[in-house]
């Protein structure tokens, strides 16, 4: 049993294209993966980001694949540009060489901080189209009914892969 759980850990992308090819919807637990809970949910409170932004990029971008790469030279979990990630490190004051974004914490600490930025600057559109803004973690309302991810009873909660 142990076996099986870590294959269907490592291979979240698999699971995830399968399931769209048979059109099987059903299955939320395998088709929108919360891998890596621990790590994105520590950096995102850490920013007040809503996890459930980060889990949908990393679902979107990498389907979990942490060593992704694509067409345009992105990388990791979150599909980094080096560039991209070179500029957020050195703001954090961290080392950074390309090959760091195949690390899913240093991948998620910088892919989180760069979305924080993004979100930052949809703040300061807001006000000078003359909208209210609203807060960063208010962007994103969880689906009434659903459990959060933030204040899930699950003992999933500590799993840090």
């Amino acid at each position: 049993m142990r076996m099986e759980f870590r294959l269907t850990k490592i291979l979240h992308d698999r699971a995830i294209a399968t399931l769209a090819q048979a059109k099987y919807w059903d299955d939320q637990e395998k088709r929108f993966p919360l891998a890596h809970r621990k790590l994105v949910i520590n950096y995102a409170r850490k920013q007040q980001i809503n996890p459930a932004w980060v889990f949908a990029i990393i679902r979107q971008e990498s389907a979990f694949t942490k060593d992704a790469r694509s067409n345009a030279g992105a990388l990791g979990l979150m599909q980094l540009l080096p560039r991209t990630a070179r500029r957020i490190a050195r703001t954090l004051q961290l080392r950074f060489r390309s090959n760091d974004l195949f690390d899913a914490e240093t991948n998620v600490r910088l892919g989180i901080n760069y979305l924080k930025r993004v979100m930052t600057y949809t703040v300061i559109y807001e006000e000078r189209l003359g909208r209210t803004p609203v807060p960063l973690l208010e962007r994103m309302q969880p689906i009434p009914g659903e459990p959060t991810v933030i204040s899930s009873d699950n003992p999933r909660d500590n799993d840090a892969s």
